[in-house]
């Protein structure tokens, strides 16, 4: 690949990051803002489409005949950036948000029953299956680690992505 079209698709890499990121950080804003508005439909739907923009740029993304991503070596230097934030929000997207894992939040079978006085024999009535399923971070701090670790992330991005459109580092 020659050196104009490595330039080039760095930098689409880099705004698409860019997009992605500011998407994210809004979602999480907005997520932390109405915390306690009992809304649970609206408050999941903000940490869905904020984790699923974050982990975007750090997910291969095919292109013609190869998997570009948004390289993490760029951020892992910038301060306050957290290799384990990104790593919990990556494993959340993969395991709990676009795919159901059974190892993560297994469903149960719930019996419900009549027990006869004086006997532990359980008469069943009714067989529930019961699945939890992940809507959105209970605890306001843990929210607000997650958005200033994306706020991080976006700067560093957006920096790095003026100073290739703008001073060519």
């Amino acid at each position: 690949m020659n050196e104009f079209l490595r330039c080039r698709r760095d930098c689409f890499v880099g705004m698409k990051a860019f997009q992605n990121l500011r998407a994210s950080l809004l979602a999480f804003e907005r997520l932390c803002m109405l915390a306690n508005c009992g809304d649970h439909f609206l408050l999941s739907s903000f940490f869905y489409m904020g984790v699923m923009r974050y982990a975007k740029p750090f997910l291969n993304t095919h292109l013609k005949s190869e998997c570009i991503t948004y390289p993490i070596k760029n951020l892992k230097k910038v301060l306050n950036f957290s290799i384990n934030i990104h790593d919990h929000i990556i494993e959340i997207r993969n395991t709990l948000v676009t795919h159901d894992d059974f190892e993560q939040i297994e469903p149960r079978l719930l019996y419900c029953g009549l027990n006869l006085e004086k006997s532990d024999f359980l008469i069943i009535t009714n067989i529930l299956l019961a699945n939890k399923c992940i809507s959105y971070p209970s605890d306001l701090n843990g929210m607000n680690k997650i958005k200033d670790h994306i706020a991080v992330t976006f700067n560093s991005i957006q920096d790095k992505l003026l100073k290739r459109l703008i001073l060519k580092d």
